[in-house]
């Protein structure tokens, strides 16, 4: 199925869901009372009394869906939660019942039944043998006579497919109406999907995408982990891919028949990803083969695929007793293909003579069935009962799959020509649900109770409690070992105990007795040894006769319990099995809390990731067999999974292709698809896609075919660092990664640093807060968190809150963990000069330049030189192909680890001279990119606008990047010993390093426009700045006025070389702007001239060649003397003199815009607000400080400098702007009105007066709209504090800036959500206090840390 049909059905699907739940939810609340409350966690459910109303089949309904909702409940769900569970599984069985029958009628297993709703042809054949439905649909009651043979269509089907059809699911309680039905069926049936529906997997994919990636999202930020046994399955719900799904089928089911047919199968043609050496040899019974060679390391890939590979011999089986389980099943991709295979295995096992008995039968597959025919009749029903099993957590993936298998069965019974009533029933399916054992205390304890001996209810009590996990845990829970320990237990109890004796007549009183009730079992009443053997066994029996009983209860609630126990034991039925396959694409990451604790005591070493429990638990799950999976990379080379890595995956692997990206679907997480041999394996076949994303399966089958993958010997790798599988690895660089010398502790460190925790807290962006706040030892430090993908220098443009040594912040850490270790990691290595780099991007490693004076965070790490090393070479080594190769290899998922660079080896084998000019080069690139910074106001580098350059023109950086790079990728080759660097360009993949495709690009990533529109749109902002007295236009006019920036690795600099300064080097202000003489004299941009070198350090206002509007306030007002058109135009005339006019034009023109008004005034795309916004937006944070306050029409509007902000200057506004702009219209109204005074009531003069007057009017009440909101704001009294940050600052002007943003966090603010600012404790004094009493770092925020709580 392609991209653009899967879209289309996803979004099927979604319009879907949400017309059935909408309907649900509205039908359980007007029709049945039940519905949920505001109030959180809670649901209202009508009393009795006022459902009299209903009629008594309504009642009945309405006691089932109560008996159901209780029944969710008693597993663990809050009432809120198990109300959404109902509504979402009524939904979703609705939805699937549809599909199905779309499917089947595709496949002719049923006549038209949903193509065309009420109109379909089945419909009307029911209703010919359904004398009472056709009277009703006659009479008018088309509605019921449809959903009543819906009913009965399902019901024919309910024996062989009972998991999707059972008559007593709750869906059969709660129709939707004809009208939602209508509307479903007409998505379903939308032309653009005609052709899907024949398709096996396009159920998988109605399950796929019943929960969209928004909900998984939110489900994500939420909480790391998953917090439910629906949250597990929902975050880790990805289709796998058809071809993958035949790779590891092919090597593993495909891979065992093919070894005990010794090659002698059709698989060697149908199998296209079988993966076949060219000299294999298949040993016989009791044969070994030749000892290895110690070492092959040496041999070439060439002379190694040229070796012998000695097979060894696999005894054959009846298929009868081949077992497949994926424990993970979702919609049974695994299970359909190994359908496919096994109809083959069937097929060739009855022409073998050979053939052996069957454990099931006692008789090989030629005595069972006589003929070719007999056996083909009866292989699907075979491969359903015997061969296929599936465990998932999820029962609407177990619908999907039991619904998908039947169809598949259906599919071969139709291609032979068997006729539906002549096709073997499917008895029972082995796809089953790991959910708890039923919730309900009083029916367990009536089941338990009934159980004899005593001991066994004790078991059972037990295992019903260890199970409570199994909807979270499945298969891993490995409940069939608890059963077994338990009855050990039990026994070893009864062994060591106190036997009973033969009760006496006259019993002496004092005569000594067991105390059972002291001990863990009541084992009274057993006296033969036998019984423990048995126990288990009689456990079970019990459980499947308890629920066979229920059945024929009348009680729903009894039923339900039933229900669940005969799941309960089918679950665990199928985790006693052993296998000789297991498939499965299973969850990965973090489980929930409870699922953790029972990985970390059943699966130590292979804990830290659920899918890494799932291959430790297949294995163990295996009798002599395979496990084929699909998983995140990640265990090639984390540190964390280095155990995992040792003991499951390198002594057992086969195969492995790294698929990198573009796998999983929607998910964004790197793959691999590895095989596992249980008896172990010494070699493995690798083949590296990462590359080949949009071809990986074209590729694959070609190497494949081509034998052209990597060949390794799993005993190279524990060898290496971590026991990291770098497979790609020539030789030379595994022996290499093996050198003694290593960069730390030879040369430097590699460190994560800082975690900030509330990045909206603690974190600002450069021209947020007051440089005087800004520096080492100072409120804000200057701070590195990764950034965008960039060699050699990218701007640090982060401030972090670290006042008072970070008091506030170190007490958050303190609150959330008890410690303040994570805020102040690495600390020791702050401040020092180095290289950083992200440590997390899709596009690759690159290093820059980390000045001193930096805190450093986790994301974004610290590589500092140690001894005489230089900041300069160490940042050339780390981005010189060889060495960024190395990382690279050892990256998880882009996740480029201080540990793996610690451990890079160190041979620098340079001369002195040569690393000089290394660092020379390095030093001068980046004073040239910084040049390339100079024009960009948000970088600290500004210094101005370019007069000479074009504005469509920008600085050529690339090539000088490229020719430095050649020059280090040249002395590391050398000083390494790589003559050969193919392995380097392979690793780094420079194809997604250039750009392309589909960049993910890193949280902390930016992405910079050089266009024409950017560079017009930075010089109105630029222009605004020098009005404003933010930038220096004499700098504009004569560029060699602007300081020289420092050295790369000196303390950033706290104002840019642009901004107009004061004799302290701080922004200037009225009559402190500095002379042309205090410029000239200053050494650099952190150096201030030397005292007494000066005469003249300032100059008055009058001699700055601008006019500057000090109060920060402009006007959007013609003919006003601070109007914006006009201030901007008065900077164009200075900078541009007579060229100042065609600028302008020019600018309008590539704006797309009339005139520079046009510009300004426009809120969306395109205007200067939008611009400006997205311009001073980075890692997330935006911070424009430029505030446009505009009017509903925007006829009117002021600018506010950010940097201008203090308690007056909203009163001057009003004051100098809006009133006498008020007054001034009043005056042209009053005008009016007397002119039409005096022209009177008719002619053309006295209507264009009228339209004048009612234009006029509608505009004085916008200015009036304009200063009521104005005042408003001002009558908070606020008096602005920059630490909070522009967010948080312009959040009380929400009612007139174009932007949702401050909406949103007044709204926020009132409800308390950032009580840390400084606004919030002017605004709510009171309520404050109160939580500064519990949380203290607000106290510390305020000031208040004498009324924390201690």
């Amino acid at each position: 199925m392609d991209q653009t049909i899967r879209n289309k059905l996803r979004n099927v699907v979604t319009q879907c869901r949400k017309l059935l739940e909408d309907s649900t939810a509205q039908s359980l609340q007007g029709r049945f009372g039940i519905y949920a409350v505001s109030k959180k966690g809670e649901i209202q459910i009508e009393d009795q009394s006022r459902m009299s109303h209903l009629a008594k089949e309504d009642q009945a309904c309405r006691q089932d869906l109560l008996d159901h909702l209780e029944h969710i409940q008693a597993i663990g769900y809050k009432p809120s939660e198990a109300l959404e569970q109902l509504v979402r599984e009524i939904s979703f069985t609705h939805l699937n019942r549809l599909c199905a029958y779309k499917m089947m009628e595709s496949r002719g297993l049923i006549r038209e039944a949903v193509s065309r709703g009420p109109l379909s042809q089945g419909f009307f054949f029911y209703l010919a043998d359904h004398p009472e439905d056709e009277k009703r649909h006659n009479g008018g009651g088309q509605e019921v006579a449809y959903r009543n043979f819906l009913d009965w269509l399902g019901g024919t089907l309910s024996q062989e497919i009972g998991v999707l059809f059972n008559p007593n699911d709750p869906a059969n309680r709660i129709y939707p109406p004809q009208w939602v039905l209508d509307e479903v069926l007409t998505l379903i049936n939308n032309g653009d999907l005609k052709g899907i529906w024949s398709q096996d997997e396009t159920i998988g994919w109605v399950y796929q995408y019943f929960n969209p990636p928004e909900e998984r999202k939110a489900m994500r930020e939420a909480s790391l982990a998953p917090r439910n046994s629906r949250e597990l399955a929902v975050r880790n719900q990805f289709f796998t891919p058809r071809y993958v799904v035949e790779f590891l089928t092919d090597n593993t089911l495909g891979r065992i028949w093919y070894e005990m047919r010794k090659g002698d199968t059709v698989f060697k043609e149908e199998c296209r990803y079988l993966v076949r050496r060219p000299n294999e040899v298949f040993l016989g019974p009791g044969k070994k083969a030749p000892a290895e060679k110690d070492d092959e390391s040496d041999l070439s890939q060439e002379e190694l695929l040229r070796c012998p590979v000695y097979m060894e011999h696999r005894p054959k089986k009846d298929p009868r007793d081949l077992r497949i389980l994926d424990p993970a099943c979702g919609s049974g991709h695994f299970l359909l293909y190994a359908f496919d295979l096994l109809e083959h295995i069937y097929e060739e096992a009855w022409s073998d003579p050979e053939s052996p008995k069957s454990e099931a039968t006692g008789r090989n597959i030629q005595e069972d069935f006589e003929t070719i025919d007999e056996l083909r009749r009866e292989v699907p029903k075979l491969i359903i009962e015997h061969n296929l099993h599936g465990i998932d957590i999820d029962p609407r993936a177990v619908q999907i799959a039991a619904l998908a298998l039947w169809l598949r069965a259906q599919k071969t019974w139709k291609n032979r020509g068997l006729k539906a009533l002549d096709r073997p029933r499917i008895a029972r399916s082995n796809i089953v649900t790991a959910e708890p054992m039923p919730g309900e205390e009083d029916m367990c304890r009536e089941f338990t109770a009934g159980l004899k001996p005593r001991v066994l209810g004790q078991i059972v009590d037990e295992v019903f409690e260890k199970m409570k996990l199994a909807g979270e845990a499945g298969s891993l829970l490995k409940i069939e070992e608890e059963i077994k320990d338990a009855v050990t237990a039990a026994g070893k109890q009864w062994r060591e105990g106190p036997k009973q004796e033969q009760q006496l007549l006259f019993p002496v009183m004092d005569a000594p007795r067991s105390k059972q009730q002291e001990l863990r079992f009541d084992v009274k009443g057993i006296t033969d040894e036998r019984f423990w053997d048995q126990a288990e066994d009689r456990i079970l029996d019990a459980l499947r006769e308890y629920a066979e009983q229920a059945e024929n209860g009348l009680a729903v609630r009894r039923r339900l319990f039933a229900e669940d126990a005969a799941r309960g034991f089918a679950f665990i039925d199928l985790c006693r099995k052993r296998y000789d396959v297991v498939l499965m694409n299973p969850p990965f990451g973090q489980p929930t809390n409870e699922v953790f604790q029972v990985m970390r005591s059943k699966y130590k070493g292979a804990h830290n990731d659920i899918f890494c429990s799932f291959v430790r638990w297949a294995l163990g799950a295996l009798e002599t067999g395979r496990v084929g999976v699909i998983t995140s990379r990640s265990f090639l080379l984390a540190p964390r999974l280095e155990d995992f890595r040792i003991n499951d995956i390198i002594p057992h692997m086969e195969h492995l292709v790294d698929f990198g990206l573009g796998v999983m679907d929607d998910a964004y997480v790197e793959s691999a698809a590895y095989v596992l041999n249980n008896t172990g394996s010494t070699q493995f076949h690798s083949f590296d896609l990462r590359s080949n994303v949009p071809e990986h399966q074209q590729t694959l089958g070609h190497q494949i075919c081509n034998h052209l993958y990597q060949l390794s010997h799993n005993s190279w790798f524990p060898k290496l660092p971590k026991s990291k599988i770098l497979y790609s690895a020539p030789p030379e660089v595994r022996k290499l990664l093996n050198s003694k010398t290593s960069f730390e502790p030879t040369a430097g460190t590699a460190r994560e640093g800082m975690k900030s925790f509330n990045n909206e807290r603690f974190i600002r962006l450069l021209w947020e807060v007051h440089p005087s706040f800004v520096g080492r030892g100072n409120h804000w430090i200057h701070m590195a968190k990764g950034g965008g993908f960039s060699f050699f220098y990218s701007d640090i443009h982060l401030l972090l809150n670290w006042s008072k040594s970070g008091l506030e912040l170190q007490a958050v850490n303190q609150a959330i963990n008890g410690s303040t270790a994570q805020v102040r990691q690495a600390s020791d290595y702050w401040y020092l000069p180095g290289a950083t780099y992200s440590k997390r991007s899709a596009r690759g490693f690159s290093a820059r330049a980390l000045p001193s004076g930096c805190i450093f965070t986790s994301n974004g790490p610290a590589v500092l030189p140690y001894g005489d090393w230089t900041p300069a070479f160490i940042l050339g080594w780390l981005n010189s192909k060889p060495v960024r190769a190395i990382i690279h290899m050892q990256a998880n998922f882009a996740d480029y680890s201080t540990g793996a660079l610690k451990k890079i080896p160190w041979l620098i084998r340079l001369q002195d001279q040569e690393m000089k000019d290394l660092e020379r080069a390095t030093v001068a690139t980046i004073d040239h990119l910084r040049e390339a910074k100079a024009t960009n106001e948000t970088s600290i580098c500004f210094r101005s606008v370019n007069r000479v350059r074009e504005l469509g023109q920008s600085v050529e950086t690339e090539g000088m990047i490229r020719n430095l790079m050649e020059l280090w990728d040249l002395a590391i080759s050398k000083s390494y010993g790589f003559d050969d660097l193919k392995w380097v360009e392979e690793s780094l993949n420079e194809e997604a390093e250039d750009g392309t495709d589909s960049d993910k690009i890193d949280e902390d990533e930016e992405t910079e426009t050089e266009d024409s529109f950017s560079k017009a749109s930075s010089l109105i902002a630029y222009l605004m700045g020098c009005i404003l007295g933010r930038w220096d236009v004499r700098i504009a006019l004569n560029q060699t006025l602007a300081p020289k920036l420092p050295d790369p690795f000196d303390p950033l600099p706290v104002c840019p070389p642009g901004m107009l300064v004061g004799p302290d080097g701080l922004p200037a202000e009225p009559n402190r702007i500095v002379s042309e003489e205090w410029l000239r004299a200053r050494p650099d941009a952190n150096t201030l001239p030397p005292e007494g070198l000066v005469k003249n350090p300032t100059i008055p206002n009058s001699e700055y060649p601008l006019r500057i509007s000090w109060d920060g306030v402009l006007v959007d007002d013609p003919g006003h003397d601070d109007d914006i058109i006009r201030r901007v135009q008065d900077v164009l005339e200075v900078t541009w003199k007579d060229r100042a006019e065609a600028i302008e034009r020019e600018a309008c023109e590539i704006l797309g815009v009339r005139e520079l008004r046009d510009y300004f005034r426009k809120p969306g795309n395109g205007g200067f607000w939008t611009d400006h916004v997205k311009r001073y937006s980075k890692s997330r944070r935006k911070a424009p400080i430029y505030w446009y306050l505009r009017s509903a029409k925007g006829n009117y509007g002021l600018w506010l400098y950010y940097h201008r902000l203090d308690k007056d200057i909203l009163f001057k506004a009003l004051h100098y702007y809006v009133e006498p702009k008020i007054r001034l219209e009043e005056d042209r109204q009053r005008t009016l009105r007397t002119r039409k005074g005096a022209v009177g009531n008719s002619g053309r003069e006295t209507k264009q007066i009228e339209k004048d007057m009612d234009h006029q009017e509608q505009f004085i009440s916008e200015l009036w709209d304009f200063e009521g909101k104005l005042r408003r704001v001002a009558n908070l009294h606020l008096d602005f504090d920059l630490n909070d940050g522009v967010i948080m600052n312009i959040a009380p002007f929400w009612e007139l800036v174009p932007w949702k943003e401050p909406k949103k966090y007044w709204e926020e603010l009132q409800e308390g959500r950032y009580d840390w600012s400084h606004i919030a404790y002017q605004l709510w004094p009171e309520r404050v206090r109160e939580v500064c009493k519990r949380d203290r770092s607000i106290a510390i925020a305020h000031g208040l840390i004498n009324e924390a709580v201690q």
